[in-house]
């Protein structure tokens, strides 16, 4: 989520920073002078100024040029819904602006842009999250058992899952991990429905439900795992998770790699994966995919992960 001030002030930036000449803003009487904007940054206003701004800002533009603005996250503005209804609307009043915009379905922008033309992404992507379920299920050995017995639970509940996506593949890749794990403890088929009933479909409530499900004695490791990466900017070798998880660090800050034997260090390697997969409950994902195979790194599962587990509730 982002603040009405941050939000504002990211969207007049995007536009302000193309501009290839010296700009004069009337805001509320008062004259704010943006030159070489592209080299220097915005003073720090208020979000009504850059409100104002903004729109002066397209104004100016569109008497000269043609504007198509893209703007994703609509969703995401902590502000007043209607304050950037009324931008919006107030845009496409000029012929030499076009704007895109995305958003979850939230009832004030759907009122408001009804007669506009839109669409729906989960019409789009459906069959393409419905293959990859139906395959991820079929390699499943459990079942393959239900698809035989349990024939028509077993399609109808493939497509419970994909209903209840809504279009997120990453929805879809968490669920189905959990789902799958069910089946390898033994779930029954009532177990598999009631966990797929329990799984919320919004993002944010899946990630938090996650972290609520974490075994109590593990979840100061798991901490500690995700802090690590938070400190990092780039995916970390999971070497480095193998040696920060060991307990005596002042032997260990002492050694040499070379002194480490290559088998023990391999099998160390492969714990330290599975720990991590287990303690982060998906939340932190391995890429084994790297120039090196020997070289495995971690990485948030998506950045909306790394985004929930900074915002101040969590």
């Amino acid at each position: 989520m982002a603040s009405e001030y941050e939000w504002w002030n990211r969207f007049f930036k995007q536009i302000a920073f193309n501009l290839d000449t010296a700009v004069t803003l009337y805001c509320d009487n008062q004259q704010t002078e943006a030159l070489s904007l592209f080299a220097v940054d915005s003073p720090d206003w208020t979000a009504n100024e850059l409100r104002c701004s903004l729109r002066a800002v397209v104004n100016i533009l569109t008497q000269t040029r043609k504007m198509c603005l893209f703007i994703d996250g609509l969703d995401e503005f902590e502000g007043s819904d209607s304050d950037v209804v009324e931008m919006i609307m107030a845009f496409t009043e000029s012929k030499n602006i076009k704007v895109l915009i995305a958003s979850r379905p939230l009832v004030e922008f759907e009122a408001a842009f009804e007669t506009k033309p839109h669409l729906r992404l989960e019409s789009l992507t459906r069959n393409d999250i419905s293959k990859v379920v139906s395959e991820k299920f079929a390699t499943h050995p459990d079942f393959e058992g239900l698809r035989i017995w349990e024939t028509k639970f077993a399609t109808q509940f493939i497509e419970n899952i994909v209903t209840k996506a809504s279009g997120v593949f990453l929805w879809v890749h968490l669920v189905v991990s959990s789902l799958l794990a069910g089946m390898t403890h033994g779930d029954r088929v009532s177990d598999l429905q009631k966990r797929l009933d329990l799984l919320l479909p919004d993002l944010e409530n899946l990630y938090a439900k996650i972290l609520n499900s974490l075994d109590e004695f593990y979840l100061e490791h798991a901490a500690q795992y995700i802090l690590l990466m938070e400190a990092s900017r780039v995916p970390l070798p999971l070497q480095i998770f193998y040696f920060a998880d060991e307990k005596d660090i002042e032997t260990l800050m002492e050694m040499k790699q070379e002194d480490i034997p290559r088998e023990i260090l391999h099998q160390g390697i492969e714990s330290m994966a599975r720990r991590v997969n287990s303690l982060s409950k998906g939340l932190l994902e391995i890429n084994w995919t790297t120039v090196e195979a020997e070289e495995p790194t971690v990485q948030f599962l998506h950045r909306t992960v790394k985004e929930f587990l900074q915002s101040s509730n969590i």
